[in-house]
C-alpha cells in the first residue's frame, strides 16, 4: 500500500492534482460559479455550485477522483 501527502501551506494547490493543481471542467455557461467544495474520505472532491445564464439557474454537482 502507498500513501501520499501533500505538504503545502493551508490553501495552496496540489500540483499532483490535475494540472499543477487545477481542473478545468467545461461548463457552458458564462454564469456557471462553484459555491462548495468538500474532499471525501477517499480523497476525492465534490463541488457543489450553480449553472446557469440571467432568469434560469440550475444546481450543479462534480466529483473529480
Amino acid at each position: 500500500m502507498v500513501f501520499l501527502s501533500a505538504n503545502a501551506p493551508p490553501g495552496a494547490l496540489d500540483p499532483a492534482f490535475g494540472n499543477g493543481g487545477l481542473v478545468t471542467v467545461p461548463f457552458t455557461g458564462p454564469n456557471d460559479v462553484a459555491r462548495a467544495v468538500a474532499v471525501q474520505t477517499d480523497g476525492k472532491y465534490v463541488v457543489a455550485g450553480q449553472l446557469g445564464t440571467s432568469g434560469s439557474t440550475a444546481f450543479a454537482v462534480a466529483r473529480y477522483n
